[in-house]
């Protein structure tokens, strides 16, 4: 029960509504439509989706049971359906884990192709404005989402703390800072012992060498 990809492609050659349902281990946009390729057909296929599901072995073999009756060939893969049909009935029949859509409609594209146009015309102050938006919305999200990264380390700091683990490793560091004051304290009680006669003997020295030099 392995999983993997189900996917649609279409051709621009197919003058029908054919579409391709089959199956892959890898991301089919990757490779598998590079495959289908060959002289037999003028055009490339086209990614229009793909979904990761469960056990894709068998999710493969109910869409084409399914889809049996519009299936001109037993031995292809191909169907007569549109693909939104097509991606309706994988998401009715799969356990789908992830998906991408990349199929557009004719009105979709239509849309698409009018704000191309548009951006195009607009003047050069118009998309300047654009982009010093789009980059203070830039910089607003990943602002946002600093903080975000902030609050969530303080909050498992502080759930952190407030654990039976992190309440003997705070007993642990004050025993720690403890043992730390109090090896500093005979640290500079041994420095004294050590360093008070070295200059008890300077001080004699200099006192003597006065007391030479003023007689």
């Amino acid at each position: 029960m392995a999983n993997g990809f189900i996917y649609i492609m279409s051709n621009p050659a197919f003058s029908d509504r054919r579409v391709k349902i089959g199956k892959s281990q890898s991301d089919p946009s990757s490779f598998r439509k590079n495959e289908l390729y060959s002289t037999g057909v003028p055009e490339p296929f086209v990614v229009e989706y793909y979904a990761f599901v469960e056990d894709y072995d068998n999710a493969e073999r109910k869409i084409h049971a399914t889809l049996s009756n519009i299936r001109p060939n037993k031995d292809r893969e191909f169907f007569n359906i549109s693909s939104p049909e097509a991606i309706l009935k994988i998401r009715e029949l799969c356990a789908i884990k992830h998906e991408e859509v990349f199929y557009r409609s004719p009105e979709e594209i239509k849309q698409i192709q009018k704000q191309q146009e548009a951006k195009l015309q607009r003047s050069p102050h118009e998309l300047l404005e654009d982009w010093r938006k789009n980059e203070r919305e830039k910089k607003e999200k990943q602002r946002k989402m600093e903080q975000e990264r902030r609050e969530k380390r303080e909050k498992e700091l502080d759930e952190f703390r407030k654990s039976p683990e992190g309440i003997k490793q705070k007993k642990l560091w004050e025993e720690h800072q403890k043992k730390l004051k109090r090896t500093e304290f005979w640290d500079s009680i041994f420095f004294s012992i050590y360093t008070f006669p070295i200059f008890l003997i300077i001080f004699l020295f200099c006192m003597s060498i006065y007391l030479i030099l003023n007689p």
